[in-house]
């Protein structure tokens, strides 16, 4: 599994779940989780669900 880069914090969830849909289109790579580090809790809306481990799903 590649590195991924740490996103940059203070981007809003719509913002970041186009960047990540634009990401998997370039690449032709899946991004289903990434994790949220010190942003607390996300609202569950804007295409996001968080699991258990504090990770954020993708919802296509």
């Amino acid at each position: 599994m590649k590195h991924q880069p740490d996103l940059a914090v203070g981007l809003s969830h719509h913002a970041l779940y186009d960047l990540c849909r634009l990401w998997m289109i370039e690449t032709g790579e899946t991004l289903r989780h990434f994790r949220l580090s010190e942003w607390g809790t996300p609202e569950r809306s804007n295409g996001f669900t968080e699991d258990p481990a504090g990770r954020l799903e993708i919802l296509s």
